[in-house]
């Protein structure tokens, strides 16, 4: 652990040869090596769906580490951990225990599933040291009396597609296309495969009719992609009290059926629109309300826009069983590769290590540095084009293996092999570009597109997208 904290960099010769100035590593002897202990002590059901579990963290004292006047060093315990089959569940950030201040017991409610007949649950649980040091995992296998496999659970769907913009000069073509064919196309996949209870959508979308905006848009006025809205969703779904007005929420379709997710319940969230990465590295999605042009500098937009770090404590409780978002932006990677975020168990904040310890599925339309492009001819931006028209629609994302159906992983990676081949097209000539680009010219530009998908999960078992019968 104290290596892959101070040691291990993501990605190290692509930083290196491009030049990056890593940060130097604090010198791992001078780090508190002494681990608090933690302990799953106990493991009880609650009310049906539900158990509780304790867990103990206590202050340990080193037998090999001594402090300049020759006593023993503590390893005081902070930022405890509890996760249910590998997902994250509970947590307790900051200090719980300082170091010799002897041990504390943290209790939790934890959903559990209900959709599966397999009976046994393995909790798992860490915490760090005073020193941002990781302990020993601690781990307890229980029989959930919940499980009987009646229940398939809910998927949401949410799309959120930003055209209209209080500022103008933020405003976009496709974006509002890009959402409104996920939740048809597919909408119609899913709730047709019938691995579902429901199929709950929720198009959050901002948009104005224009003459040289696609035909489809021009019967379309609604500004329902601002910031509290798309907060609003998410905290239903985290079981959050809403804090937008109820005829506001009333007139968004799918909203009133949000529940707090559980176990059973899937979660696929995409985005469509404009994306910003300041100089500190931090990610921004730009929801429409960002203020009317008044000349103000980016650094005003952004106070008034969605963070990665936003994106992260409001998804943190968030307790469905797989989650999946796409994120069609410039510079989107950003969102997970912003500040020092290495793929383990860090205790860090932001989205990157959310994903890392939910199981999050993330994929990004563009690099760090890479413009996400639309596309006048196709209507689209080019990722969600490549998933929904050339992967869905026409079928192509059944690649690998050819099977007459689309799983969520596959699906994911044939975006990132196919916008480098429609950027291709861009570049030499035979496909045009639409003027909302940011003036970025793809033809002189030597680096294409390339989407990145995030996936922490060794092993994991992907599921059925769509059924090529449906």
């Amino acid at each position: 652990e104290l290596f892959m904290r101070e040691l291990f960099e993501p990605r190290l010769l692509q930083r290196l040869v491009s030049g990056e100035n890593l940060n130097v590593p604090r010198d791992i002897a001078a780090r508190n090596r002494s681990l608090p202990l933690v302990e799953i002590v106990e493991v009880s059901p609650l009310s049906p769906g539900f158990a509780a579990v304790s867990v103990k963290l206590t202050d340990v004292t080193s037998q090999t580490q001594f402090d300049q006047q020759g006593r023993p060093i503590q390893s005081g315990g902070a930022d405890l951990r509890l996760f249910r089959d590998g997902q994250l569940v509970g947590y307790v950030d900051g200090k719980l225990i300082e170091p010799g201040g002897g041990s504390s017991i943290r209790n939790f409610k934890v959903s559990l599933p209900q959709s599966s007949e397999r009976r046994q649950i393995r909790f798992t649980a860490y915490a760090f040291n005073a020193d941002g040091v990781k302990s020993l995992g601690a781990e307890r296998v229980w029989e959930n009396p919940s499980s009987t496999g009646g229940r398939k659970g809910n998927l949401y769907l949410i799309s959120i597609g930003v055209n209209a913009s209080e500022n103008s000069a933020y405003s976009l073509r496709y974006a509002a296309n890009d959402a409104l064919l996920i939740q048809k196309r597919l909408g119609e996949g899913l709730r047709g495969l019938g691995e579902y209870d429901q199929v709950i959508q929720i198009p959050l979308i901002s948009d104005a009719p224009s003459k040289s905006g696609s035909p489809s848009l021009s019967a379309i006025t609604r500004m329902h992609a601002t910031k509290a809205m798309i907060q609003a969703v998410i905290d239903r779904l985290a079981g959050r009290a809403s804090r937008v007005l109820p005829d506001f929420a009333a007139a968004v379709p799918g909203f009133t059926q949000i529940r707090p997710a559980t176990p059973d319940d899937s979660i696929i969230f995409t985005y469509s629109g404009h994306g910003y990465t300041d100089n500190a590295g931090t990610f921004y999605l730009l929801p429409s309300d960002i203020g009317p042009d008044r000349g103000e500098k980016m650094t005003s937009l952004v106070s008034r826009s969605i963070s990665s770090d936003d994106l992260s404590r409001w998804l943190r409780d968030v307790d469905a069983g797989e989650i999946i978002m796409i994120v069609d932006a410039c510079h989107s990677a950003a969102a997970i590769e912003s500040g020092d975020f290495k793929p383990g168990p860090m205790g860090s904040r932001g989205l990157g290590q959310l994903a890392y310890d939910k199981g999050m599925l993330i994929l990004a339309a563009a690099q760090k540095s890479e413009f996400a492009l639309e596309v006048e001819q196709l209507e689209h931006g080019l990722l969600t084009y490549a998933l929904l028209v050339d992967g869905v629609i026409e079928w192509k994302a059944d690649h690998n293996p050819r099977d007459k159906q689309i799983l969520d992983r596959e699906w994911l990676r044939y975006g990132i092999l196919r916008v480098p081949q429609i950027y291709d097209d861009i570049r030499d000539g035979r496909r045009s570009l639409s003027r909302s680009t940011l003036n970025v010219d793809v033809r002189i530009r030597s680096s294409a597109q390339q989407p990145a998908l995030f996936d922490f999960i060794l092993g994991r078992r992907s599921r059925i997208l769509l059924n090529q019968s449906n």
